[in-house]
């Protein structure tokens, strides 16, 4: 259905000029053309009203939306279905959210017991966050976590990372002292240094005026001369 709103809404509505042409009245034709061009119009916002609303349904399939629904809700809609994630330093709830979605991992920790007579040593084992919220709310600059997603022929193994991008900060500055300055295409100043913008414009849009007000004499004067055209303006 949407696709045949769409199909009927785009011929209607682009591709209706040929109603024009037809061997009526010129009053016939512009009113039929007209009432085309809405109805095209009316056929494409259908379709668009459509697709947002099975858009909207396919985004609400989300548990902690379905329970409560309101902007925050939406925007943590948002962050549980996208797949790839890049981020740089964030702190508070941004950066716990961001802990949790890249999960847990089996650590291991020693613990040393030393008293007066002997020394002990316990190893044990525990789930603990992979990337911790505390470090991604010290990251520098330069330094980002993130996740990707993989498709099916295209496995990715390693798809939580902490990386960061090194940067040649010597040559990175030799490049910035070479650079040159924007050249000035217009300025807007007369010899005797006064400001002369407002002028200018004036000038342009007396000229441009001037040359729409042409465009239109000389396409009126080839639709006065082409038989098929002539008709549709009234002597």
């Amino acid at each position: 259905m949407i696709y045949s709103a769409l199909a009927v809404g785009f011929v209607l509505f682009f591709l209706n000029w040929w109603v024009l042409f037809l061997p009526i009245s010129a009053v016939g034709a512009a009113s039929l053309y007209i009432f085309s061009l809405s109805l095209g119009y009316i056929c494409l916002l259908m379709a668009g009203v459509w697709m947002s609303r099975l858009l909207k349904n396919n985004l609400m399939d989300d548990v902690f939306n379905m329970e409560n629904e309101s902007f925050m809700q939406e925007t943590r809609l948002m962050q549980n279905t996208v797949g790839n994630v890049f981020s740089g330093q964030v702190v508070g709830e941004t950066a716990k959210t961001l802990s949790e979605r890249f999960g847990k991992v089996l650590q291991q920790r020693q613990s040393m017991t030393i008293n007066r007579n002997d020394k002990s040593t316990s190893i044990s084992t525990q789930l603990d966050s992979l990337i911790l919220a505390s470090k991604i709310s010290n990251l520098t600059q330069g330094m980002f976590v993130g996740a990707v997603s993989d498709n099916f022929d295209e496995r990715i193994e390693q798809k939580i990372f902490h990386a960061e991008i090194v940067v040649d900060s010597a040559k990175v500055s030799a490049e910035i002292k070479a650079y040159q300055s924007i050249p000035i295409i217009a300025e807007f100043t007369n010899e005797d240094g006064s400001d002369n913008l407002s002028e200018t414009i004036e000038a342009n849009y007396k000229r441009v005026k001037q040359e729409v007000l042409t465009l239109v004499a000389s396409e009126i004067e080839r639709i006065k001369n082409d038989p098929n055209l002539k008709g549709l303006i009234k002597e």
